[in-house]
Formats: structure tokens, sequence, C-alpha cells
């Protein structure tokens, strides 16, 4: 998979050779067909009383074409797709329609197996939902170009972060969060988190041996829910610094914990801990970012660069096993999966994590 545009709201970037990859001898024909490709929507949705155009494309040369997003008021999330006189229509049935949420809304189109996946999927809570879309139409390399820069073509509404386009499929669900330099804890030492496998043992916060089930990583585009963070050293432990993703869970114990929440320990995602003290925004040096995570043999944290953090939370995944096809999993055998995969430490919320911070540091 390589990623070929992202469009922020003040921000967009666009390569037909793939973003932060080396340029090809020939530069990418605009007629380029994109038979398997990935459309990445992070969006803030609030209740609507109408259908709201989240993403409108639409062009009349060489021929007419569009696609939209469209969030309605039930909660439905429609893509609509128009190739020449063929159109395709599909909606996502979420429970969306009375909440406001960080969605994270996938299509990804498989052309040659002409078919396709559309997902929405909420940080916050976990849940999940995806529905298949048949008969998918495959974009041109123009239609992508033409989404990500041009604003008379393509339309996006002030609820949507960003979208990214890619060649290729992305997994749908929750992703890995940390840096793949982190340094894991292990038998054998601290080790670099890009060179654990499945089958290496690492440990816990009380040095408890824990087996991964599977590692792997994916790039992802380095905006909203994935912009990384920098956690600093010496702040939660940490030798060195660490870097990560905003949804990155770390677990957190002491007096202080005991005091507030009446807990010997709970867990906090890094972005509700970002503060002038201890976790700050990365120095972004791509549009794209790489992140590694390990499952193991039952939900545990593990020691990076000195902190304790959650590992992979697949919960929202094995919650309904079709899921998993779709996801970074869709390569773990099913007997590999864990028998135990819900966390039993308590989540803080974004205003119990300030309120702790402010305990700690002041």
């Amino acid at each position: 998979m390589r990623w070929l545009g992202l469009r922020q709201r003040y921000d967009r970037v666009f390569d037909p050779d793939g973003l932060g990859g080396t340029a090809t001898a020939e530069p990418s024909a605009e007629d380029a067909l994109i038979t398997r490709g990935t459309l990445l929507v992070e969006v803030e949705l609030v209740p609507t009383g109408r259908p709201v155009n989240l993403v409108r494309y639409s062009v009349l040369d060489p021929w007419p074409a569009s696609l939209s997003l469209v969030q309605e008021p039930d909660g439905t999330l429609r893509l609509l797709m128009r190739l020449g006189p063929r159109q395709l229509s599909v909606a996502l049935r979420t429970e969306l329609a009375t909440r406001s949420d960080t969605v994270i809304v996938s299509f990804g189109w498989d052309g040659p197996g002409r078919t396709g996946m559309m997902s929405a999927y909420v940080p916050d809570t976990g849940c999940l939902w995806q529905t298949q879309v048949p008969g998918p139409f495959p974009l041109m390399l123009r239609d992508i170009r033409r989404m990500v820069l041009d604003d008379a073509a393509c339309r996006c509404a002030d609820l949507v972060t960003y979208f990214a386009m890619a060649e290729g499929l992305c997994p749908a669900g929750p992703m890995p969060s940390l840096d793949p330099q982190a340094r894991i804890e292990t038998p054998n030492g601290a080790t670099r988190l890009r060179d654990l496998r499945a089958g290496d043992h690492v440990f816990d916060s009380d040095y408890t041996l824990r087996e991964i089930c599977w590692a792997g990583s994916v790039t992802l585009p380095a905006a909203g829910r994935f912009a990384p963070l920098r956690m600093r050293a010496p702040y939660h432990g940490l030798a060195e610094d660490l870097i990560l993703a905003p949804d990155q869970r770390l677990l957190l114990a002491g007096t202080e914990i005991e005091y507030l929440f009446g807990q010997e320990r709970v867990s906090a995602a890094v972005r509700h801990l970002s503060d002038r003290h201890s976790v700050e925004p990365a120095i972004l040096r791509a549009p794209f970012v790489s992140y590694r995570q390990i499952l193991l043999d039952q939900p545990a944290e593990i020691i990076a660069n000195g902190a304790a953090v959650l590992s992979f939370d697949a919960q929202p995944l094995f919650s309904d096993p079709r899921l998993v096809r779709h996801s970074v999993l869709s390569g773990l055998n099913r007997e590999n999966w864990p028998v135990v995969t819900r966390f039993g430490v308590p989540v803080l919320r974004d205003y119990e994590a300030l309120t702790l911070e402010e305990a700690r540091y002041g």
C-alpha cells in the first residue's frame, strides 16, 4: 500500500508516485487506473436534522464521475458513486444519530475482485461497523489528484478533519500506535519493537512473561487521531522520549490514582495527558507516519522506553469475528486468537486525566 494524497483543512499534498517514496523514472499517467485503493476520512460527527455531504467529488470531463460520502439524520453513512451512466449507492447503518463522535470512515475498493468494504470506527468507544460494497468503481489517478487538490471538483464539510487516498487496501478498525523504534523490555533485554515477532516474549509491568501472538505495522496519515505525540522523559517513568499515537493508552499507578479514583491502576489515552510538561506534539517530518504494536496472549501492558503502555487492544475486532478479516489482524490464524481479549483496567475520561496531570505536575 502507498499513500498518494492527504487533504487537510489548510494543507494538501499529492504525489502520483507515492508520498515519501522515491520518484520513478517515468511519471505515472493521469489515466492510470487505481484498481485497488482506499479513501480514509476522519470526521467529527454531530447529530443532524438533514443529510450532510461530508466529501463530495464531481467532474464532467473526460466523462461524468462522482463520489460522495453523506451523513444522514438517522446515523447512516451513505456512499454514492457514479461513472458515466453507472451509479452505485451503499448504506452503512450505525448508531451515531444522537452522539457527537470522532469517526474514522474508510472505503476500500478491489476492482478485480468486484468487491469493496465500507467501515466506520469510533476510537473513543471501540464501536466498529462494516458493510460490503458490491461492484465498486475503481478511480483513476486523475480522480485522486482532483479530490486532493481541486476545491472546485471536491468539497469537504467543516466536520472533516482530513481525508487521505491510497493505492492498496488499508485495514479498518483499531490500529497500531507505537513508534517501531521503541525499546520493549524482554528476557533478552530492551529490544526494538520493530524486531519483535509472534512467539517472542515480553515483560509486563509486574515482570510477568507474556507471549506475543501477533506483531504488525501500518503507515497512516500523520493527522487527526493519528498525528504523533511525544512523551517526554523522565515523566511517566520514561528513560527516553517515546513517540506514539494519540489514542495509545498508558497504564497509570501510584498514590494519586488510589486517592483520586479508588483504583490501584487505571489507563488513559495519551492525548488526554497532553500538557506543557509530559506530552507534546511530535515534530512531523513527513505527511505519513508508521506505527507498530503487538498482541499478547492475554491483555497486558508492555514496558516501552520505561513507560507502561497497553498492548494492542483487539476487543473491538474479536467482538465480531467477521470484522477481523479487514483489520490489521487479517493474517492471524483463528487458533492463535487470545482466549481473553478485554482489558480489566478502568479507562479515565478526558477531564479525569487532566485532573490527574494537575495533581502530579501542577
